[in-house]
């Protein structure tokens, strides 16, 4: 977390990050090897720059990676009898990068408005791909 100024207006800056694996053994630590069925990678970047006393400007950029051990499911397509596809595990990659606004209404109500745009694909399981984006807005209300 890094708080420091822009133009005289509050920017704030995060990193998430999350490594994480599964196995069939227990680990005090993420297994970061072939040992592995299942490794996660996440990071995520985010910044918040306070634009005046009722507008935030909130930008995004995430980036993940999903691998398995060939323990797991492997891509053996059977097409007109004949096996086919990658022969390799899960091996996704997914980006993702979003913009967009917090409005405070009033003290007890804010209107949130995000785009995002993402590519997600595995590069073993050809058809498991989506890219695309998302527009989202929100109004709460807090009681």
């Amino acid at each position: 977390k890094y708080n420091t100024r822009l133009l005289g207006k509050d920017l704030y800056i995060f990193y998430l990050g999350q490594y994480s694996s599964a196995q069939f053994f227990v680990s005090p630590f993420t297994v970061l090897t072939e040992k592995a069925l299942l490794r996660t990678y996440y990071h995520q970047l985010e910044s918040y720059w306070t634009i005046s006393k009722s507008v935030v400007w909130c930008n995004y950029l995430g980036y993940e990676r999903i691998i398995a051990n060939y323990d797991t499911e492997i891509n053996t397509e059977i097409v007109d009898g004949v096996q086919t596809g990658t022969r390799r595990p899960k091996n996704q990659t997914g980006w993702s990068l979003a913009t967009g606004f917090d409005i405070k209404m009033s003290r007890n109500a804010g209107l949130y408005l995000r785009q995002r745009w993402m590519d997600y694909h595995d590069s073993s399981f050809i058809k498991d791909r989506y890219k695309g984006y998302e527009t989202t807005v929100e109004l709460k209300i807090f009681f």
